[in-house]
């Protein structure tokens, strides 16, 4: 039996489908109940197949079928480059952490500090060097994961140490290559990493540095710490700090993945919901 997808492209060309998946990607929200999803569904698809599949399908799968394979956004690559780490023992996988005047998209602390920008086909490249210059003053290593189409453009515009990842359909699913290793920051700065946290942040990591008497203010904090703590010590606390903050969800995601589409592990990995609720409240598969 031909799968939703199928039926759709024996309807509908690649430019058709591409197109109504931008639509989708734009509009769907995973808390919105299966008839809502079909109904998004059906105002870019064919009503005769939204129908049938409606009676066997959850909403929410039909909607990850179409984007994973026509619509190569953040959301796909953030799940592929994900996966490829979720095996790893004794590390924390952070999602859009503000850094200076930035945003890292995926973060990683294993003992090292690793930040990653993705840039698809989709996005532009404007913002990227400014991006990689504060990543730079707080994660050890910095890693730029773009299309192919990208690569020659990242190549002359990046400093050395950051490292670049290639994304690439490969048989119908998206691969991630090292195309160049990174190698530590020469830019990290202590100042940029304090600034990074926040207030209960700070009063975790001065606990941490075994001070007995907290300040009450993020202002207080952050020049008590540079006052008690040295330099020397602060980016050993900061991860330590950002790491278990960031455990349990991190922890309800690897034990949760394989019950959460590709399209949603962001969504699970911010408010932890049962993802069976999430997927068949309102659903005629219940």
């Amino acid at each position: 039996m031909r799968s939703f997808l199928q039926h759709l492209e024996q309807k509908l060309g690649p430019d058709e489908l591409i197109s109504a998946a931008k639509a989708l990607n734009n509009s769907y929200d995973p808390f919105k109940a299966d008839s809502q999803i079909w109904y998004l569904l059906s105002a870019v698809f064919p009503k005769n197949i939204c129908q049938k599949f409606s009676k066997r399908m959850v909403g929410h799968k039909a909607v990850n079928e179409v984007l994973m394979a026509y619509y190569p956004g953040e959301r796909v690559i953030k799940y592929h480059l994900v996966k490829n780490n979720l095996q790893n023992e004794d590390e924390v996988t952070i999602f859009e952490m503000y850094v200076d005047s930035s945003r890292v998209d995926i973060g990683r602390i294993n003992g090292e500090s690793h930040a990653y920008e993705i840039k698809t086909e989709l996005d532009s490249l404007n913002k990227l060097t400014k991006q990689i210059d504060d990543y730079s003053k707080v994660f050890e290593y910095e890693h730029v994961v773009v299309h192919e189409r990208y690569l020659k453009s990242v190549l002359e515009l990046l400093p050395d140490h950051c490292g670049i990842d290639v994304y690439y359909l490969s048989n119908g699913c998206w691969e991630i290559k090292t195309e160049r290793a990174a190698t530590i920051s020469p830019d990290i700065d202590e100042t940029i990493q304090v600034q990074s946290l926040s207030s209960k942040d700070m009063a975790v990591l001065l606990k941490k540095a075994d001070c007995r008497d907290i300040p009450k203010t993020k202002s207080e904090r952050e020049s008590a710490i540079f006052k008690l703590v040295p330099p020397n010590e602060i980016q050993e606390l900061f991860k330590t700090v950002i790491k278990d903050k960031f455990a349990h969800r991190w922890n309800y995601l690897r034990h949760n993945f394989n019950s959460i589409l590709p399209i949603d592990i962001q969504m699970f990995y911010k408010c932890n919901a049962d993802p069976n609720w999430v997927y068949y409240k309102d659903s005629f598969m219940v």
